[in-house]
């Protein structure tokens, strides 16, 4: 009976694996994020064309001075085109209480593409860096405290 659910449970984590989302972070640095230091990611993509969902993941504490955070973001394909997008997402609520998950750090998923086509076989590149700045202030602040990580998941899409 032990090995008859043992075997069960193994074929299920072997069938989820299958299409499992690909997660990389980047450390930000414990003085806070420079806000013209971009993070990148790099996936490399080698089998036929495929469909994904991106989210960035943000991993704050509440040395965070903001209720939101504003990211630009490009995405460069294997042949140098690239996309360049503002995002600005909402990290709390309006009475100050934080959203996301966690109690010491706080983890945010962010939806960042909805569906991205990687149909070129070859490296596809991800950059960010944050732009934030103060409503009273005309420059932004070079350095944000409180965030200790930014990563990018990439979830592929099932075929229709």
């Amino acid at each position: 009976m032990i090995k008859t659910v043992s075997l069960v449970v193994l074929a299920m984590l072997l069938a989820g694996c299958s299409n499992s989302s690909v997660v990389m972070f980047e450390e930000l640095p414990k003085k806070g994020w420079h806000q013209d230091e971009w993070k990148s990611f790099t996936y490399t993509h080698r089998l036929p064309k495929k469909e994904a969902a991106l989210s960035l993941l943000l991993r704050h504490d509440d040395h965070y001075p903001y209720a939101n955070i504003y990211l630009i973001t490009e995405q460069i394909n294997p042949k140098g085109v690239t996309q360049v997008d503002t995002l600005n997402y909402v990290l709390a609520q309006a009475n100050g209480k934080w959203l996301g998950n966690g109690f010491f750090i706080k983890e945010h998923q962010l939806p960042f593409v909805g569906r991205l086509v990687l149909d070129e076989p070859g490296k596809y590149r991800f950059r960010v860096r944050p732009a934030v700045r103060s409503n009273d202030l005309l420059a932004p602040e070079k350095i944000l405290t409180g965030i200790h990580q930014i990563g990018l998941e990439i979830t592929p899409l099932p075929h229709d």
